[in-house]
């Protein structure tokens, strides 16, 4: 849940998580004029029935499987997404036959009131990284980052998910 503007949003995953490079799972979003609801998302649907939320990262060629996420800012007052993903071009498998997962993260970007990933996919090459000078800022960023690998580790995913065997896709520079 993070506040921008006049809005609370709430970002979700949907689909499988955990079918290797056959997953379907994603992250969508839905806002709020205060943080108890209720949640929309952008077609006017509610959270609490048809809606499905508002798609701010999907499958790519690249990476499929993104969700388990947390969202932060940077010292710029950016937004960034944490998740995991499917690294597609390095399908090795770890303990339990479920391919490696990658700890990612990536800049929000902002179209009409509603978040989203650049090309709502996850980013493969060398990207801009998150802006921390400040101790707030970085309790912040590790606190989330901590939330995403958490939420991985718990999800078991046939008990093959470990925090061990994610490999981050960039290194900040602080």
């Amino acid at each position: 849940l993070t506040q921008k503007d006049n809005y609370w949003y709430l970002f979700t995953s949907h689909g499988n998580c955990c079918e290797g490079l056959n997953t379907n799972y994603y992250v969508n979003v839905f806002r709020a004029e205060s943080p108890f609801g209720p949640y929309f998302g952008e077609d006017g649907k509610p959270m609490l029935g048809s809606g499905l939320g508002t798609n701010v990262i999907r499958n790519s060629a690249s990476f499929v499987g993104c969700g388990h996420n947390a969202v932060t800012t940077d010292d710029n007052g950016d937004f960034w997404l944490i998740y995991h993903g499917y690294d597609v071009n390095k399908p090795g498998t770890i303990a339990g036959g479920t391919n490696r997962r990658a700890l990612c993260v990536d800049k929000l970007y902002w179209t009409d009131g509603w978040p989203h990933t650049k090309n709502y996919e996850a980013s493969y090459t060398e990207t801009e990284c998150p802006y921390i000078q400040s101790g707030e800022h970085m309790k912040r960023f590790l606190t989330a980052t901590l939330a995403a690998v958490m939420v991985l580790t718990m999800a078991g995913c046939g008990g093959s998910a470990n925090a061990t065997y994610m490999n981050p896709v960039f290194s900040p520079v602080f």
